[in-house]
């Protein structure tokens, strides 16, 4: 959160239980420990299994869960504000376990990760699913991440758009700014221009589209070349409800 502030998530107790906590390097005790907010609907701590991002102009914190449609808002004391639902409809993680020798837990088959990857920007939500929309067209979702975006204030969902894949690899991360979108995929740093605040577009009624250029970045032992060069324009839509826009 700051130099001397971190949020933390840890294990505690014997069921080894993922927990939330504070270190703060000046206080004592250092870290404060919140032992409920992680709440598990499993008999397992797997499912609880997420991160932590957090929101510099907001001071707000968030945790995405890996296995389930939610997202929690937290403020710097870990105290929940809100629990967010995503649009995704698996609410209670199908996660089957083994018990080995030594006495710990693993996954016996490898659960389905829900939100892929999330990135903040004042007061709104970028989350990467990996699952397909009710209204999804199967052959965009298997070209593109699919990007999905949450308002806070209130909590809702807003719409979403595309990240198309390059050479076979997806987006593995992003970031956002006031004028920018940016999205890592495979070698390609992809630089989305947003033709107005993105707060404003959020708030108001019109959802326009996006303007999107490229930098390819080709890296060598010893030096680097930028490439930048142009592409389609991308478009917003509804994921849950009716289409928006999905023609340029």
């Amino acid at each position: 959160m700051d130099s001397l502030h971190f949020a933390i998530r840890t294990k505690e107790g014997s069921g080894m239980n993922n927990v939330l906590g504070l270190l703060d390097i000046q206080a004592e005790p250092k870290i404060q420990l919140n032992k409920t907010i992680l709440s598990s609907k499993s008999q397992n701590h797997f499912d609880t299994d997420g991160k932590i991002l957090f929101d510099h102009k907001t001071n707000e914190l968030y945790y995405i869960f890996f296995y389930r449609n939610q997202i929690l808002r937290i403020n710097r004391n870990l105290n929940l504000i809100d629990k967010i639902k995503t649009i995704d409809t698996i609410s209670v993680p199908m996660i089957e376990t083994v018990k080995l020798k030594d006495g710990t837990t693993k996954m016996s088959h490898p659960s389905k990760v829900i939100n892929l990857s999330t990135t903040l920007h004042d007061g709104l939500i970028f989350n990467r699913s990996s699952l397909m929309g009710k209204h999804e067209i199967k052959e965009s979702w298997k070209s593109s991440s699919i990007i999905d975006v949450y308002k806070i204030n209130p909590s809702q969902y807003w719409g979403s758009f595309y990240v198309q894949h390059r050479g076979g690899k997806s987006l593995s991360h992003m970031l956002v700014t006031d004028q920018y979108f940016f999205a890592l995929v495979g070698n390609d740093l992809i630089r989305y221009k947003i033709r107005q605040p993105l707060t404003d577009r959020m708030n108001g009624v019109s959802r326009k589209t996006i303007k999107q250029s490229r930098q390819k970045f080709i890296t060598s032992k010893y030096h680097e070349k930028i490439k930048i060069s142009n592409f389609t324009l991308s478009s917003c839509y509804s994921r849950c409800r009716k289409r928006i826009c999905y023609h340029d």
